[in-house]
């Protein structure tokens, strides 16, 4: 047994959920509710696995439909939308590096970046996704307003998003947002 009470697995990309794991205890609450925004898949890289694993329940979005049906299999307690998030609701197009990696995006740019940075990919598929926006999908959460914990990774569209949301309607406790290098 681990003598650290957050525990010696993760989940996530960095480590960051043991560190989400460990914020929540400091404020006593041990099942926290979550968000997870550009959720990619139930256990590789997630945010909100340990959450899941500790008896915490959310919604994860996910828009690539390839990925969907292992949250909707790997984690039944949660509420499982396969769709995009954006700031206004609709189809947009959602570009495909490949059919299970995060990479894939709606933005056209980040992905032509990532190709011509990464000449063995390339840009395989194009496919049109529904979005919703962030309050939209909020008020599918038990409550209809923020849960605990938001995650946030949708490949460069992260701190737009951010920018169109009112938090003073309701806010989560704790927010982790992907940052990449180069981000304004």
């Amino acid at each position: 047994m681990s003598d650290q009470w957050y525990g010696d697995k993760s989940y996530s990309q960095h480590g960051e959920d043991l560190a989400i794991v460990n914020i929540f205890r400091l404020l006593e609450n041990y099942r926290p509710s979550y968000l997870d925004v550009g959720a990619h898949h139930p256990t590789r890289i997630s945010n909100t696995a340990l959450l899941y694993s500790r008896g915490s329940r959310g919604v994860n979005v996910e828009a690539n439909p390839n990925l969907i049906q292992a949250f909707k299999t790997q984690r039944p307690g949660d509420i499982n939308l396969n769709v995009g998030v954006s700031v206004t609701s609709g189809v947009l197009p959602f570009y495909m590096i490949d059919k299970t990696s995060g990479r894939n995006t709606f933005n056209k740019s980040e992905a032509e970046q990532f190709v011509k940075d990464y000449p063995q990919f390339k840009i395989s598929e194009i496919l049109n996704i529904n979005t919703l926006t962030l309050p939209q999908i909020v008020g599918q959460c038990p409550n209809g307003v923020f849960p605990d914990f938001l995650s946030i990774d949708i490949e460069g569209q992260d701190y737009g998003l951010l920018q169109s949301v009112d938090f003073s309607v309701s806010s989560p406790k704790v927010i982790c947002v992907e940052v990449q290098f180069g981000d304004s």
